[in-house]
């Protein structure tokens, strides 16, 4: 098992001087695993914990509790993450904004190789450079350009060539596709599949976009107000939902067909205030299904059936 996440626990506290100061619950008790070329797609609506797991996971936001093991370590007891950031990267959904508009493209792809003693020299650096951006289906002539010329499509790979310059074994890819057009987002989960395949890469997918994750995806995590309520193999979360959430998420999915009426509303009302959230279930004041024990009682994540983990009382 490359990645093993147990009880994972993010709160922040918010508030200041003259506000009183109230615990923000982003992430409140996630566990999952991961194995080497296995992605797992995180889904959820926004502000479910989504991107908070996936910093957390890399220690980019510090835990609040739980712990994250890596390849046998325990990430959370690191004092120094810099020998992790080579085996664990990340690829942000805009690409602007992770990237400095005055820096050429071979020192951004080429930064993380001279971080980690990859390279001896700036010729070294600029030939594993040219390598990575063809890689990723670009000309190596595009070396020494600026951010700003090139197409979204064109910096997401270039975002992915930077990740993949230290030769890591696990990217968090959060959203990497959503501001992309449809035809550009199935060229960049191409290129990632063949580069998994190549490379043995495990990924953690984030993305809101149910048919993304499911076209890549080997196992999917549903996520609501900070909490996992499903987690099964691709094709059972789709074909098989169990926990009411799941399944209002897949209702709400437009088909791609002229004959196809537009669904009702399926998700009634808003997720809760991480701040406040509702006792017992958290999803019970939108669950159809709810009772008095739902509003009471906390549902623990359980196998219901081989390998279909589901966190409600109403299943099994």
């Amino acid at each position: 098992m490359l990645l093993v996440v147990e009880d994972l626990v993010k709160h922040y506290v918010s508030g200041g001087f003259l506000r009183r100061k109230e615990v923000v619950r982003a992430v409140d008790g996630v566990s999952f695993s991961l194995n080497e070329g296995e992605t797992l797609g995180l889904v959820g609506e926004s502000g479910s914990g989504k991107t908070t797991v996936g910093k957390t996971v890399l220690r980019l936001v510090e835990p609040t509790s739980g712990r994250i093991l890596f390849d046998g370590r325990d990430v959370t007891a690191v004092k120094d993450t810099r020998p992790l950031r080579k085996e664990m990267q990340i690829v942000y959904q805009d690409p602007m904004s992770s990237m400095n508009p005055r820096m050429r493209i071979a020192d951004i792809v080429g930064r993380p190789l001279q971080i980690h003693g990859m390279v001896s020299s700036k010729r070294e650096r600029d030939e594993r450079v040219r390598y990575l951006l063809e890689r990723v289906g670009l000309s190596g002539d595009h070396l020494y350009r600026y951010p700003h010329e090139f197409s979204g499509g064109q910096r997401q790979r270039i975002a992915i060539a930077r990740a993949l310059a230290p030769e890591p074994k696990f990217i968090v890819l959060d959203e990497p596709t959503s501001a992309l057009d449809v035809s550009v987002q199935a060229q960049i989960l191409k290129l990632l599949k063949s580069l998994q395949e190549e490379r043995g890469i495990a990924y953690l997918f984030i993305s809101h976009d149910l048919a993304v994750v499911r076209n890549i995806s080997h196992r999917v995590a549903v996520m609501y107000a900070g909490k996992v309520v499903e987690m099964a193999d691709v094709e059972e979360i789709f074909s098989n939902p169990l926990h009411p959430y799941t399944k209002g998420l897949l209702a709400s999915v437009l088909e791609p067909s002229p004959d196809a009426r537009a669904p009702e509303e399926v998700l009634p009302g808003e997720p809760p205030d991480p701040r406040n959230p509702p006792s017992g279930c958290r999803f019970h004041p939108r669950c159809p299904l709810a009772d008095e024990r739902c509003a009471k009682e906390e549902p623990q994540l359980r196998e219901v059936e081989p390998g279909h983990w589901v966190a409600c009382h109403k299943v099994g």
